[in-house]
């Protein structure tokens, strides 16, 4: 299929994908536009399919076990628990969140992002929940916080730092696909808190497949902020080097621009001007907004213009 008869398949979104990989994998504009179709078409199959939780279940046991044997022992392992499964949305990964579920012995406190909802909510319908839960990046990290140590043991929390996202304070700058993206900081503040080590997918040293890589680096005490920007760092590019190969796609080309540094930058402008035409709607309209929103909008607006953040010297 050529791009005029991609053109009249792709939807917005297919396109925003198509562009995203195009620049990201420095690909032609219709291999990067297949790849997007690619891509809706996997994302369309398993919505639907989501539909039916134990269908969905059976589809996702079905695709081919992507790791070797030596690894598939050691993720298993009850006695491995907790640790923190840190993958990019594709189907493999797709696939070992669902041999984990299957496996009865482990719990999965799994990252809620609007694509994880879709693919992998049928999860918490299962079982009556006692397998698996869908949180924000918050809840995981309360959920480590909450559970007794029984519960944690057989806990395994699942991230995607592909493509979820967060706000520039609690977020770090790191390198991904040639560009500056904001990665939040979840995956450090679980591991510093003892949720170790960090799984994330790499390529095999030969042939097509995959393989596990581990981050188990003893962070300095107290952990400082290097440790953790450390630590994304790695992490991204692993899962850099894992895309690169080419073998396995991700499912989030349409969201993956949505943290870097320049769409952060142009947000903060869009609320700017938000904020601005609330303040002169104000002034043309005196009396009918009360002073404390006013005070508060034009804080707001120094905030934005501002763009600072703290930055800690320690993450406690």
């Amino acid at each position: 299929m050529d791009t005029n008869q991609l053109s009249a398949v792709l939807s917005p979104d297919g396109w925003t994908a198509a562009r995203n990989i195009e620049a990201a994998l420095r690909q032609p504009a219709d291999a990067a536009a297949s790849r997007a179709r690619r891509m809706e078409l996997e994302l369309d199959r398993y919505r639907g399919l989501a539909r039916n939780p134990r269908a969905a279940l059976r589809a996702l046991l079905a695709i081919d076990d992507p790791l070797p044997a030596a690894d598939r022992r050691w993720l298993l392992k009850k006695e491995n628990g907790p640790f923190v499964l840190s993958l990019p949305l594709t189907l493999p990964a797709l696939a070992v969140i669902a041999r984990l579920f299957d496996t009865r012995h482990h719990f999965l406190c799994i990252e809620e992002t609007p694509l994880t909802m879709l693919l992998l909510g049928f999860l918490t319908e299962l079982h009556k929940g006692r397998r698996a839960m869908m949180a924000q990046a918050s809840g995981l990290i309360r959920h480590r916080r909450l559970a007794t140590q029984k519960e944690l043991s057989r806990t395994v929390f699942v991230t995607f730092p592909d493509h979820h996202r967060s706000t520039e304070g609690t977020s770090r700058v790191v390198p991904f696909f040639g560009g500056e993206h904001y990665v939040p900081i979840t995956e450090p503040l679980l591991y510093f808190r003892g949720v170790s080590p960090v799984v994330t997918f790499a390529p095999a040293a030969s042939g097509n497949g995959l393989a596990l890589a581990r981050y188990e680096v003893r962070p300095n005490d107290p952990v400082t902020e290097e440790d953790a920007v450390e630590l994304l760092t790695w992490l991204m590019a692993r899962i850099e080097t894992f895309v690169q190969a080419g073998t396995h796609d991700l499912l989030s080309w349409t969201v993956i621009s949505h943290r870097t540094r320049e769409s952060f930058r142009v947000n903060r402008a869009v609320d700017a001007r938000m904020v601005e035409a609330f303040l002169r709607a104000w002034k043309d309209d005196a009396g009918v907004i009360g002073d404390d929103l006013f005070a508060w909008s034009a804080g707001e607006l120094a905030r934005i213009h501002a763009s600072s953040r703290t930055t800690p010297k320690e993450l406690r």
